[in-house]
């Protein structure tokens, strides 16, 4: 266990470095604050607990990032006098200091939910969720020589887009993968982000009725996009009222999941989407397939 044996530690983030070491990073709750802490794995030892300094507060979701020079960036969003937006600092292991922190968000409206990519060169990508205005969009900001590029909109429209991932390819282009209730239930799309600043036209990666959400991303070394997301029956969350059970039944905001995946060759998808884990109960069995 990496953990604080006398706290709650929630939602871990790890991290590879060119020089072969790991750091992780992951959210600490002590009954009145939220801390960011950080360990080091080198040579087969896990280094002591370090605090992310200047970071007590109301906190969610840190995210770990190595750069080119062996620097651990952390990404995390905290709650500053009433709005949630998105920080960063750096740490330099070599020289055992902290950069200054960096406000990478300042929209009055919340900004969450964000996800790191690194594109094995040290260039590293911030996705997130933030709203403006009544609805929740994608955003994100790519970072090459220790600066932030400016703030780009991944998806702009009048329906939230929730949960963001993000993989760079061999271009140096950023794949974001989403989902969105753009269709009146969840269903997952695709951007690419040409050049640091250009979103293309939006992919559709599955759009049924079920439920489908939580979408992760990786791109391969022949630079095929995988999208992976968690498939559920349709209707949920509408599981209340009489308008809906009416024509069908809702579902609640648990139940049975099945894992999905699709693999795009930048032009196409390459098979429909396969099927990880066994089909829902009362919903259509679909094969899986091997790509």
């Amino acid at each position: 266990a990496v953990g604080h044996d006398y706290r709650q530690d929630d939602w871990p983030s790890i991290a590879a470095s060119p020089d072969g070491s790991l750091w992780v990073t992951w959210l600490s709750f002590v009954g009145e604050r939220d801390d960011l802490a950080i360990r080091h794995y080198k040579d087969g030892q896990w280094s002591n607990l370090q605090w992310v300094p200047n970071t007590s507060g109301d906190n969610w979701m840190p995210q770990a990032g190595v750069d080119a020079q062996n620097r651990l960036w952390i990404v995390w969003p905290q709650q500053v006098n009433g709005n949630w937006d998105i920080y960063a600092r750096r740490y330099d292991p070599a020289k055992q200091e902290w950069s200054g922190l960096e406000q990478l968000s300042s929209d009055p409206g919340p900004d969450s939910n964000p996800r790191l990519a690194n594109d094995g060169n040290g260039k590293l990508a911030v996705v997130w969720q933030g709203f403006r205005g009544k609805n929740s969009n994608v955003f994100c900001r790519i970072m090459t020589s220790d600066k932030w590029g400016p703030e780009v909109r991944v998806t702009n429209r009048a329906a939230n887009d929730w949960e963001p991932a993000a993989a760079f390819d061999s271009h140096g282009n950023l794949w974001v993968a989403y989902d969105s209730y753009k269709n009146g239930n969840y269903d997952v799309f695709l951007t690419e982000v040409r050049g640091g600043q250009t979103p293309q036209s939006e992919i559709t990666v599955t759009a049924t009725p079920n439920f489908e959400a939580r979408a992760t991303v990786a791109v391969d070394s022949s630079n095929r996009v995988w999208v992976a997301w968690e498939d559920g029956q349709p209707n949920w969350g509408k599981d209340f009222g009489f308008v809906i059970r009416a024509t069908q039944p809702g579902v609640g905001l648990g139940g049975v999941r099945r894992a999905m995946i699709r693999a795009y060759d930048g032009a196409k998808w390459l098979q429909p989407a396969a099927v990880l884990n066994k089909a829902l109960p009362g919903a259509n069995a679909y094969q899986p397939h091997v790509f």
